[in-house]
């Protein structure tokens, strides 16, 4: 008698039982990217990034860390806490047929020469040593400002991480709306110059030196230094609205 295997069908997990197939699960899965931290992190962490399918055709991608994926109970877990929108069952099943079926999985994505590897995010902004910006988990830019098409991304957002020794330090980015437009800047722009009126041009040199210092680091690597915009005015005049902007 051969071995009992977990295999899937119909977008489900399950074995074969006198030749007929009992689903354990709603969902079959396939690794899309192995990611890892950059060496010598405090916090280190690795895993796969899972593109799990249900039963009824919906699709997700999650990131399930090592440890988590050694049990299909601690595995259903992480699907649950990140994509609780979308229902995910399983049934009991003998672990080491979840184990064995996991091995394999990640050993054929090890295999194949065309696997995909991705650096987890560890600060927002410029990744240490690359010249790749990153303001949220689907906002990656190049060197030209231009976005990064998904399947072209070298780094990826894990929710909930931190990079510090302190866990309760996670990363917080801002909402941002995709595509992305230039009209946020024309309409602060206009604003400015309602508000402050014949002064805009104060606002207009407190937005420009912010702008210089969001590229501090690509500034000191040109010409090793960077100016620094200084708002210093009489009383009234508007200078500490400019640095709230």
């Amino acid at each position: 008698m051969a071995a009992r295997r977990l295999i899937s069908q119909d977008n489900q997990l399950g074995i074969m039982v006198k030749k007929r197939f009992q689903s354990k699960t709603n969902f079959s899965v396939s690794i899309a990217s192995f990611v890892t931290t950059p060496k010598n992190m405090v916090n280190p962490l690795q895993g796969f990034v899972y593109q799990v399918t249900t039963s009824d055709g919906e699709r997700m991608e999650c990131f399930v860390d090592h440890d988590s994926a050694q049990t299909l109970t601690s595995f259903c877990k992480v699907l649950r806490r990140f994509h609780p929108e979308i229902p995910i069952l399983n049934d009991k099943l003998q672990e080491s047929l979840w184990v064995e079926y996991i091995f394999d999985k990640t050993r054929a994505f090890c295999q194949d020469p065309d696997r995909r590897r991705q650096t987890v995010v560890t600060c927002l902004g410029r990744q240490p040593n690359s010249a790749v910006w990153v303001f949220g988990p689907n906002v990656q830019l190049n060197e030209r400002g231009r976005l990064i098409a998904e399947d072209q991304r070298k780094y990826y957002w894990v929710p909930n991480y931190t990079p510090l020794t302190d866990l309760s330090r996670t990363l917080s980015p801002a909402e941002i709306h995709l595509p992305l437009s230039r009209q946020a800047l024309i309409t602060l722009l206009e604003t400015g110059r309602q508000c402050l009126g014949s002064n805009f041009m104060s606002c207009y040199a407190a937005i420009a030196g912010s702008v210089v210092l969001f590229h501090y680091e690509t500034i000191m690597e040109a010409q090793a230094e960077c100016p620094v915009i200084l708002g210093q005015t009489a009383h009234t005049n508007g200078s500490t609205i400019h640095a709230w902007e």
